[in-house]
């Protein structure tokens, strides 16, 4: 007669969950930054106190396009924000009309000159989450929303898709607009992406041109750009918390 020995398969999973658990806490995260705007924009990043400044400080994005930002390291600190009508040399010397950060293509530890619309976040360390805003306390240059791509389940997307001028709590009640704005506009959240789109509204945005609102750069190619999905939901870690109740059922069932 043989008998149930749970033995091997238990510390076949007990492996398993350490490994995936250790995989997911060495995790390098990514953001995912796409221009749906029908016009180039140059996006700078800004690492906060004591995070190491990012693979890139300070590029160009054609309309349309969408750029990989890789190895960013868990505990890593900062902003993201959308420059519009630049102009650089070879050298990356030159200016931006909005959000210009020391006249260089890349920013270098330098921030965005305001007014600006900004992408802050805190990644978490272990399982601690994600803290994460898009911010108009420094004032508004473009339509911004950001989206996590989370771990345990949904995240909040937040931001503005709106095309204005002058940012009022009532109009966008979900993006941060003055200090201390944290009720309602700072989320939590446990990714390995976040997609941080720059003028996710691409029709009200053309509209808003035309009736005299925002004016875009000299340099407007009259395209409409499409948000490029470059990762998915796929390449997520095998979450802890199932592994561990796997090894329950399998230990008394």
């Amino acid at each position: 007669m043989s008998t149930h020995c749970p033995i091997l398969p238990s510390f076949f999973l007990i492996f398993l969950s350490f490994f995936c658990y250790t995989s997911y806490n060495a995790y390098a995260y990514t953001f995912t930054v796409t221009n749906n705007c029908p016009y180039t924009i140059w996006p700078g990043t800004l690492s906060g106190a004591g995070t190491p400044q990012l693979s890139t400080t300070g590029f160009q994005l054609d309309s349309g396009q969408s750029v990989r930002i890789p190895s960013v390291p868990a505990g890593w600190s900062g902003r993201i924000w959308g420059r519009t009508g630049c102009s650089f040399d070879a050298a990356g010397d030159g200016l931006c009309q909005t959000g210009d950060c020391g006249g260089k293509l890349a920013c270098n530890g330098n921030g965005a000159t305001p007014p600006a619309s900004l992408f802050e976040i805190t990644f978490g360390v272990g399982n601690l989450q994600d803290f994460y805003d898009v911010s108009f306390v420094d004032g508004y240059n473009l339509p911004l929303v950001a989206a996590p791509r989370g771990v345990y389940g949904a995240c909040n997307a937040t931001g503005c898709a709106y095309d204005l001028n002058m940012v009022f709590k009532k109009a966008c009640p979900r993006a941060y607009s003055y200090a201390y704005d944290d009720a309602s506009s700072t989320f939590t959240c446990k990714a390995l992406d976040y997609l941080i789109i720059f003028c996710p509204n691409s029709q009200s945005q053309r509209a808003n041109r035309t009736n005299g609102g925002f004016t875009p750069p000299s340099n407007d190619d009259g395209t409409e750009g499409k948000v490029q999905i470059v990762s998915n939901s796929s390449n997520l870690p095998f979450p802890f918390p199932i592994l561990i109740l796997l090894l329950l059922v399998n230990l008394f069932f």
